[in-house]
């Protein structure tokens, strides 16, 4: 068990998250390009309607010194992986700091500060997936019987 892990439930919360990706955090919608090709789109984050939730009480505003910023200028999947292990949070942090894209990542902005989420998001993300696993699902049938639809 890793060391910061005390409960079951803890690391089965952890382990849940080892799978987590920018495209299972997101609702799906299928754009038809012909009667046999369809494309699944990354539409709408499940995190959205959390975002006031997550920006107030899972986040802290953080300063880098210059030689963390930079390391971290232009690279948020490198902060994500050092903070959580995993580099599909950079989206959230870019998202929390009104940045469109890793260009909006630089040293200035690093060393004038950022909001990042807690470590703790994982749980807070884990709590979000139950909550939101029936609206989830359904829109997993429903890109998938789209898809059907569109190779008929």
């Amino acid at each position: 068990m890793n060391a910061g892990i005390k409960t079951i439930d803890q690391q089965a919360s952890a382990a849940a998250l080892l799978n987590l990706t920018w495209a299972k955090m997101s609702f799906k919608s299928v754009l038809a390009i012909s009667k046999t090709t369809a494309l699944k789109l990354n539409t709408h984050a499940v995190f959205s309607e959390y975002n006031y939730h997550i920006r107030n009480d899972e986040c802290a505003f953080v300063t880098f010194t210059e030689d963390n910023a930079r390391r971290y200028m232009y690279k948020p999947k490198l902060l994500a992986y050092a903070l959580y292990g995993n580099i599909e949070l950079y989206a959230l942090i870019l998202r929390l700091n009104h940045m469109k894209s890793v260009s909006d990542f630089t040293m200035e902005s690093l060393m004038n500060g950022i909001i990042v989420p807690y470590t703790s998001i994982k749980d807070f993300f884990n709590e979000v997936f139950i909550k939101e696993k029936a609206p989830i699902n359904r829109n997993i049938q429903k890109v998938e019987d789209d898809v059907k639809l569109t190779q008929i």
